[in-house]
């Protein structure tokens, strides 16, 4: 009796700092200039659960979320340290690294930490040109709702940063050909008269 007494109160004494660690570059970054941040709780979730927000669209998995935490900057200066606080989080909370895609222009990393088939925790960084911003989402969430959250991330992603350089790859690989043979037909039909010399293209 005694001993699962002392497990109770080891637990009621290690949530609260456990849901600290969790939160704490959301703590620390939160209050800085430059930083936008947005904070949404469970209940807010229940009440408003196709909630949106520009950084990820978390309508699909609101039902199995209790706390999401989100900050971004533009700042150079914020940007350096905040970079280096997520690459120590990251390893010291032994998250283990979901996927991660990397451009010219911009870069993005997923991580989560299971509980069995169950995903407590995923973060996810994205690290543009002139942005870096921090998701955290704590809950219960299955595989497939993270499939659903990376993949509408992905395409929110490369709407707001495009990826160049797949642009420049889909166009050199077209077969624009034609395009050079129909405006020489066009041309080749084409005359004017210019100060009364009749001139053929």
């Amino acid at each position: 009796m005694k001993k699962n007494i002392l497990i109770l109160f080891a637990l009621a004494v290690l949530c609260p700092l456990l849901a600290k660690a969790q939160s704490n570059i959301f703590d620390k970054y939160n209050d800085k200039s430059n930083v936008s941040s947005v904070y949404i709780s469970k209940t807010m979730l229940e009440m408003q659960p196709k909630i949106y927000t520009k950084d990820v669209n978390i309508s699909k998995v609101a039902g199995q979320l209790e706390a999401v935490y989100i900050v971004s900057t533009m700042d150079n200066v914020v940007r350096r340290g905040m970079r280096s606080d997520l690459d120590d989080f990251v390893k010291k909370g032994k998250y283990e690294v979901l996927m991660k895609q990397k451009g010219i222009h911009s870069s993005s990393s997923f991580y989560v930490k299971k509980k069995g088939d169950k995903v407590k925790e995923l973060i996810m960084i994205t690290d543009a040109t002139n942005k870096l911003s921090y998701v955290h989402l704590v809950g219960d969430m299955t595989l497939k709702d993270i499939q659903q959250l990376t993949s509408s991330q992905r395409i929110s992603y490369h709407l707001s940063t495009p990826y160049y350089e797949d642009i420049l790859n889909n166009v050199q690989n077209l077969d624009l050909s034609w395009i050079d043979d129909l405006g020489n037909e066009i041309m080749n039909q084409v005359s004017m008269k210019l100060a009364g010399v009749s001139i053929t293209f």
